[in-house]
């Protein structure tokens, strides 16, 4: 019995980001991978308390709590895989 032929696609999604919108999301980039250092440099080198931490973020850099969050468990992904 022979089989048919199949055909094999490959989808990619390149996504069109206007030149505001790109500015926008590379300058939030830039301030979590700094949140992201600064976290790294006082929860294990300065072993300072993480909720102090969160408080003084929040206000410090201008972000959520939810933001500090996900920088948070990040990083911590980042030092177990480690």
């Amino acid at each position: 019995m022979q089989q048919k032929a199949s055909k094999s696609f490959t989808y990619q999604t390149r996504p069109f980001i206007k030149e505001k919108l790109d500015d926008i999301l590379s300058n939030q980039a830039i301030l979590l991978s700094k949140v992201e250092r600064h976290l790294y440099k006082d929860r294990y080198q300065k072993k300072k308390n993480i909720n102090e931490l969160k408080s003084l973020y929040l206000k410090r850099f201008g972000i959520t709590a939810r933001q500090f969050n996900s920088c948070r468990i990040k990083l911590e992904g980042k030092v177990r895989s480690y």
